[in-house]
């Protein structure tokens, strides 16, 4: 069974945490390894060759992490997750967190993931953003793909079946899972985020703020263009309600009277 806010995590569950990309995950997950043995994490790399893992090592897992969804995980593990996080981030940064990213790294994993596995689709892409400014880069019809990127992917991640992560439904299955994670942070608010993150796991140690796998001369939301900012907004809208919608819940929760917690 799956838990939620306000269950906390226990000896027993299996965390996972769900990493969209470029919302501070791989900061927080260099964090929450420090709080698992080695033995009791299993990477993304392990998860990708999970047939050629050891049974025994794939059941005693109590912490995985990475790009893949919840039905990735049933699929390949005895034990599946029980407790799911994740971190969200303002649509307009998150944007162009992106389009810098691909800039940047032209194996970038979901490149592909969303793309179908169309390869040649993949790398033409990264292609369009590193040979393109921003407003030649949205211009094109391949950057639409990239539209409400965190709920799609909240979705997939959690939902994966059935998928529909490209229809009208996107909105409110969205905010649902959103509903149903067992805690989760707002990327502009990284340190309250690690305290709420570490009360519902009842962590022994407190977590760091530290700050990896940034963009250098990366543009911001208060550097673009009336017309750049507004249609990224467009592009983004279903994220900013969820976005919104997550940092009210961000907020009452992290106003709640601090609760004795057991240890793991």
């Amino acid at each position: 069974m799956q838990k939620s806010y306000p269950e906390q995590l226990q000896p027993e569950d299996v965390l996972f945490f769900l990493h969209i990309p470029k919302t501070a995950g791989t900061s927080l997950t260099q964090e929450l390894t420090r709080n698992w043995r080695k033995d009791l994490i299993l990477t993304p790399e392990q998860l990708n060759t999970a047939k050629a893992q050891p049974r025994e090592r794939l059941a005693k897992a109590k912490f995985i992490y990475g790009h893949f969804s919840r039905a990735v995980c049933r699929r390949r593990l005895p034990n599946p997750p029980t407790f799911t996080i994740t971190f969200l981030r303002d649509p307009t940064d998150h944007y162009l967190s992106l389009y810098h990213h691909l800039q940047r790294d032209p194996n970038f994993a979901y490149t592909t993931r969303i793309t179908l596995g169309d390869r040649d689709l993949s790398h033409r892409i990264t292609e369009l953003a590193r040979s393109h400014s921003l407003q030649q880069f949205m211009a094109e019809p391949e950057s639409h793909l990239f539209s409400n990127f965190q709920s799609k992917y909240l979705v997939r991640g959690m939902r994966f079946q059935p998928d529909v992560s490209e229809r009208p439904e996107l909105k409110a299955l969205a905010k649902k899972c959103l509903l149903e994670l067992g805690a989760f942070g707002i990327t502009s608010r990284y340190e309250d985020s690690l305290l709420q993150i570490g009360r519902a796991l009842n962590l022994k140690r407190s977590l760091r703020a530290r700050s990896t796998n940034m963009a250098p001369n990366r543009k911001t939301g208060d550097a673009l263009s009336n017309a750049i900012r507004e249609e990224i907004k467009a592009r983004t809208r279903y994220d900013q309600e969820l976005f919104d919608s997550a940092l009210a819940i961000f907020e009452t929760r992290l106003a709640m009277p601090t609760q004795e917690h057991c240890d793991t």
